[in-house]
């Protein structure tokens, strides 16, 4: 009467590493991506905050407001970007009727390396962009 062995072998647990190494192989990298583009939401908004500000002293100046690098809050257009993780910084540039806005992600963050820019033409609708 012989014995049968419970357990694996060593080939099925090496089956098992192999498909377990080309799912992380597969998922970090989209992982990755995810939370990169989660990121550059908090730019977006920031962005997008900015750009209303503008939009409020544009019709209470008649004029828009050219700001250099504005690090979390700028006393004219009330945006406060000091409880921001990765984007605190942005700098508006003004050209005529137009603007843009542009944030980079922080310096030591994930995000360092992302760039929002929000252009409001003179005469079209505004877009936003980033450099994922």
């Amino acid at each position: 009467m012989s014995k049968k062995a419970k357990g694996f072998t060593l080939v099925e647990l090496m089956v098992v590493i192999v498909i377990v190494g080309i799912l992380a192989a597969v998922s970090v990298p989209i992982y990755r991506n995810y939370t990169q583009g989660a990121m550059a939401a908090e730019g977006r908004a920031l962005a997008s905050a900015v750009a209303n500000a503008e939009k409020i002293f544009m019709a209470q100046n008649s004029s828009y407001r050219p700001v250099g690098t504005v690090t979390a809050m700028d006393a004219q257009l009330k945006v406060d970007a000091t409880q921001n993780r990765y984007f605190r910084d942005y700098t508006v540039t003004v050209a005529g009727a137009a603007f843009t806005v542009i944030t980079t992600g922080a310096g030591a963050s994930e995000a360092s390396g992302i760039n929002v820019t929000y252009i409001q033409p003179a005469t079209a609708g505004p877009t936003i962009t980033d450099n994922l």
